[in-house]
């Protein structure tokens, strides 16, 4: 009996409201309007949090520190210190952009916080490195260099793309007694040092035209190696500028032993 007089309480004050103009029906057209807009923008920042990580998983690689952690704590160091921290941030704050607006869908409201985010994470994530394994962060990096998409050039600029100061990729020209020779994207001939202390790849065998990364500090055209790997496998996705050069490299002959 009470429960019918409550019902019967309710109804009246939303009829009363309702004649008092305190209640106005909304268009249908403008609640889909808005639906519409949310999902368009969940899109948006989908796409744009998908593209920054899936550019910082290209950037680690295309730099050379995703090489790094494998030459021990000093290279674990070079790696933390050198990772672009700055776009994983941006990348959080559209997750977090993300959340706010799929909260509006009931598929996401009725769920834990904690659930929506860690999913909303796992597909951003999962996007990320599926678009990090395609053509497309190396064709747009060949197309800015080319100058034919300047908008894009806060991405892929050349000295956004530049290996530390301490790391260096380039393609081996020759063996010498005590290291090797490398020719660097800038097509300068380096001399490599090797001592008994450098880390280098277990199993592996250097060759000339092999792709290399090597650790070290450099002084003029002398490179004493901290560690030495083989990134040959990973040319064609992240080192392009080196496919024009593929052949044999002459050394100058004042630097031949």
């Amino acid at each position: 009996m009470n429960n019918h007089l409550l019902k019967n309480n309710i109804k009246e004050q939303i009829l009363k409201r309702i004649r008092g103009k305190e209640v106005r029906m909304k268009p249908k057209l403008l609640f889909v309007l808005k639906t519409a807009l949310g999902a368009l923008a969940i899109v948006l920042f989908f796409a744009f949090a998908v593209f920054v990580l899936s550019f910082i998983m290209f950037k680690v690689r295309a730099t050379g520190i995703w090489y790094a952690p494998g030459f021990g704590f000093r290279g674990m160091q070079l790696f933390l210190t050198r990772f672009p921290w700055h776009l994983l941030v941006f990348v959080l704050i559209a997750v977090a952009i993300l959340e706010l607006l799929a909260k509006k869908f009931s598929w996401v409201y009725k769920r834990p916080l904690v659930y929506s985010i860690a999913g909303i994470l796992l597909f951003v994530a999962v996007a990320g490195f599926a678009v990090s394994r395609t053509t497309a962060h190396p064709q747009l990096f060949r197309v800015v260099q080319e100058g034919k998409m300047p908008i894009m050039g806060p991405f892929y600029h050349g000295r956004v793309m530049q290996p530390p100061a301490n790391l260096h990729i380039g393609e081996i020209s020759a063996i010498s007694g005590n290291g090797f020779f490398v020719k660097n994207e800038k097509g300068e001939i380096l001399e490599v040092i090797v001592s008994p202390q450098t880390v280098l790849p277990k199993g592996e065998e250097m060759r000339e035209g092999d792709l290399i990364m090597i650790m070290g500090e450099r002084k003029d055209s002398f490179i004493s190696a901290f560690g030495v790997r083989k990134i040959e496998k990973d040319r064609d996705s992240f080192f392009p500028q080196f496919n024009k050069r593929r052949g044999p490299n002459r050394l100058p002959a004042n630097m031949m032993k």
